[in-house]
C-alpha cells in the first residue's frame, strides 16, 4: 500500500489528473485510483512559464524555479507559493504578472525554513514589464524581493512582511537587506506595506560589519519612485564580537546609495538602525541616504530610531546629504534628533520638524497627529505646504486614498485634513442629492464598457475623472446641466471604454471614479467610487 506519492511534472507543464492514473510499482504497472486526494504542483529547479492556475491553490518551489528570457509567468489571483528552503527562490529574466485582488491576494511564502526571496535580474527591454500587484511576500531570507538591473515594474498594494537577513562575517564585511532591494535598478513601489523586515550582522574577531536598509534599499545608480507605502517597525543591527571593533547599521526604514530616489507621500514610523562597538555607528533611523540625490516629499516620518548603544546614533527621522531635497515633510517623536546634516538648510523646507530646524516655511509647533499619524483638525500642517507645487512629482491621491490637493492647497505630511472622503453610495445620498451609479462592476475585459449614471440635482458643470492606483488620469468626461433631470433613476453620463489617455488598454486592478459637481453659485461637491477591472 502506497501511503503518499509525488508526481514530478516536466517543465512545460504542471499537469492534470483524472480520478485515475497507471504508475509503475516495482517493474509493475500498476493501476491506482486516487480518493480523497490533494494535488498540487511541484516544481524542482526548474524553468517556469504559462499561467498558474488558481485551481490549485497551492504550487510548491524546491530549488531556483525560473522564468526564463522572452518567457511569461502569470499567477493568478489566490494562489499560494510555497518555497520548501532557504535554496529555493523565483528568479525571473523574463516577465512576471502576479495579479493578486484585495480581498483574494497571491502568497509567496515559506514551506517550512525559510526562502530566498524573488529575485528579478536584468531582463531584455521587451521583457522588462512585470507586475506584482496584491501579493504578500513574507519569510524570505536576505530578502523579500530584490531588482536587479530592472526598471519598467511596479509592485503595488503588496505587503512585504517579516524577510530576514542574518549575517557572520568571518572579514570586514558590508552587506545590504531589505524587504525590497534595489541594485541598478529603478522600479515603481506604490501603495505597499513593509513592515517587520529586519536584518543582523555579526562580525567575528574584532571585525567590522555593516548592514542597511530595513525596508527598502537602493544601491548602485538605483532611481525608484517610492510613494504612498506604509513602511514601519523595519530595523537593521550590527555588532561586532569583540573589541576593538564595530557594527554599523544605517537605514532602519529606507536606505540610499550612489541613487536618487523619489520618496513621496510615505508613512515612515517605528523603524530602527543599531550599531555597537568602541568604533561602532548607527544612522538613519527612518531614512539614510548615502551619496544620494533624493527627493523627499510629502512623508511622515515619526517614532525612529538611530541608537548606538548608550551614545545614542544621529538621525533618527534622516540622515542625509547636502543634495537631497526634504519638502513639506512631518519629523517628529525620532531618536536621537530629527536630521543628521545641518549643512542642507536651503534644501529643508516648509516642514514639520520637532525642536525647530532652520529654513524657508518650516515650523516647530506640535503637527497634533492622530493615532494613525494624519492631522487632527487645529493642526499647523494643514495648508502649510509648499505654495508652488507646480513641478512636484504628487500623486493625485494621499497614503489614505483621498485626493491630495485640496481647494488648491496642500497639507504638511502623508495624509490631508478634510481631504473629499472616499464614501459609499449610502452616505452619498444623504450627502447630497444625486445619484452616481456604476455598471458593470467590477468588470472584466470582455465587457465593452463601463457605464457612469448620474442624475443632477442642480444646474451647473460636472466633471468626472477615474484615476489608476497612482493617481494619475486616465479618463476625463465633462458636461454641462443646464436643467435638472426629474427622473427617479440616473441617466447615462459617460462610457468608459477601460483605455487611458493613449487609447491603450488599461491592465487589471482597482480605479478611482471622482464625480465633481459644481453648481452656478460656485460652490463645489465631490463624491468617489471605486471601479473594479478584472
Amino acid at each position: 500500500m502506497i501511503d503518499s506519492l509525488k508526481i514530478v511534472f516536466p517543465s512545460e507543464d504542471t499537469g492534470v489528473f483524472n480520478e485515475d492514473a497507471n504508475i509503475y510499482y516495482n517493474g509493475k504497472k500498476e493501476k491506482i485510483i486516487f480518493k480523497h486526494h490533494t494535488f498540487f504542483p511541484y516544481f524542482e529547479s526548474q524553468n517556469v512559464y504559462g499561467k498558474w492556475l488558481n485551481e490549485y491553490p497551492v504550487y510548491v518551489i524546491r530549488g531556483n524555479a525560473t522564468v526564463p528570457k522572452d518567457s511569461l509567468l502569470i499567477i493568478e489571483h489566490g494562489v499560494t507559493v510555497k518555497f520548501v528552503d532557504s535554496s529555493s527562490r523565483l528568479i525571473v529574466n523574463g516577465r512576471l504578472l502576479a495579479l493578486g485582488e484585495k480581498n483574494d491576494s497571491i502568497i509567496f511564502t515559506k514551506l517550512d525554513s525559510r526562502w530566498g526571496g524573488i529575485l528579478f535580474n536584468d531582463s531584455t527591454l521587451s521583457s522588462d514589464s512585470s507586475i506584482i500587484s496584491y501579493s504578500k511576500i513574507e519569510y524570505g531570507n536576505g530578502f523579500g524581493v530584490c531588482f536587479n538591473s530592472v526598471s519598467r515594474l511596479r509592485i503595488s498594494h503588496s505587503t512585504i512582511s517579516n524577510n530576514i537577513a542574518n549575517y557572520t562575517a568571518k572579514n570586514n564585511y558590508r552587506g545590504q537587506n531589505a524587504g525590497i532591494v534595489c541594485v541598478n535598478g529603478s522600479p515603481l513601489i506604490c501603495n505597499n506595506i513593509i513592515t517587520n523586515n529586519s536584518g543582523y550582522a555579526y562580525a567575528k574577531n574584532k571585525l567590522y560589519v555593516t548592514i542597511s536598509g530595513g525596508g527598502i534599499s537602493c544601491i548602485d545608480s538605483s532611481n525608484p519612485l517610492i510613494p504612498n507605502n506604509t513602511i514601519s517597525n523595519n530595523s537593521v543591527v550590527a555588532a561586532p564580537d569583540l573589541f576593538p571593533g564595530g557594527g554599523y547599521g544605517f537605514g532602519g526604514g529606507i536606505y540610499c546609495k550612489n541613487s536618487s530616489p523619489r520618496i513621496i507621500g510615505n508613512m515612515i514610523n517605528g523603524n530602527k538602525a543599531g550599531g555597537a562597538g568602541p568604533e561602532g555607528y548607527a544612522s538613519g533611523g527612518g531614512i539614510c541616504l548615502h551619496i544620494s540625490n533624493a527627493l523627499i516629499l510629502n512623508n511622515t516620518i515619526i517614532n525612529n530610531v538611530a541608537d548606538y548603544g548608550t551614545i545614542g546614533g544621529n538621525g533618527g527621522g534622516i540622515s542625509c546629504c547636502e543634495k537631497s531635497k526634504i519638502l513639506n515633510c512631518i519629523l517628529w517623536n525620532n531618536f536621537p534628533d530629527q536630521i543628521e546634516n545641518s549643512n542642507i538648510t536651503d534644501t529643508v523646507m516648509f516642514c514639520s520638524v520637532e525642536g525647530g530646524y532652520p529654513g524657508i516655511g518650516n515650523q516647530s509647533e506640535d503637527p497634533m497627529l492622530d493615532s494613525a499619524g494624519g492631522l487632527k483638525e487645529g493642526s499647523p500642517c494643514i495648508n502649510a505646504g509648499c505654495p508652488d507645487i507646480s513641478g512636484l512629482p504628487l500623486p493625485k491621491l494621499d497614503l489614505n486614498g483621498n485626493p491630495r490637493i485640496y481647494d488648491g492647497k496642500i497639507d504638511v505630511g502623508a495624509v490631508e485634513f478634510n481631504s473629499t472622503a472616499i464614501i459609499d453610495s449610502n452616505i452619498i445620498k444623504d450627502r447630497i442629492k444625486t445619484k452616481f451609479l456604476i455598471s458593470p462592476n467590477p468588470s472584466t475585459h470582455y465587457d465593452d464598457a463601463v457605464n457612469v449614471f448620474y442624475n443632477p440635482s442642480c444646474r451647473g458643470n460636472v466633471i468626472l475623472t477615474i484615476y489608476d492606483s497612482m493617481g494619475n488620469e486616465v479618463f476625463t468626461k465633462h458636461k454641462y446641466f443646464n436643467t435638472i433631470i426629474k427622473s427617479h433613476s440616473p441617466v447615462l453620463f459617460a462610457k468608459w471604454y477601460k483605455r487611458n489617455k493613449n487609447n491603450r488598454l488599461v491592465s487589471n486592478g482597482t480605479y478611482l471614479a471622482v464625480l465633481r459637481i459644481f453648481n452656478i453659485n460656485g460652490n463645489y461637491e465631490s463624491v468617489s467610487k471605486y471601479i473594479g477591472i478584472k
